[in-house]
């Protein structure tokens, strides 16, 4: 699955979403979900740093 956005690719693996989905769906205590949004903003961390240094990312990339 690709989109593109601001001239920045997003791409992920159809087994990264496959296998995700299926966690956060059999998770009964909402743990993984909280684990993947602590990721996300760890991650949204590394692309303001980048900003902030005027680096522009080409690509980001989910896989497994």
């Amino acid at each position: 699955m690709r989109a593109k956005v601001f001239s920045i690719t997003f791409e992920a693996s159809f087994l990264a979403v496959a296998l995700m989905s299926i966690v956060l769906i059999l998770d009964e205590s909402g743990k993984v979900f909280m684990c993947f949004m602590c990721a996300l903003i760890h991650e949204c961390g590394h692309l303001l740093a980048m900003m902030l240094f005027s680096i522009k990312p080409r690509a980001i990339k989910l896989r497994l």
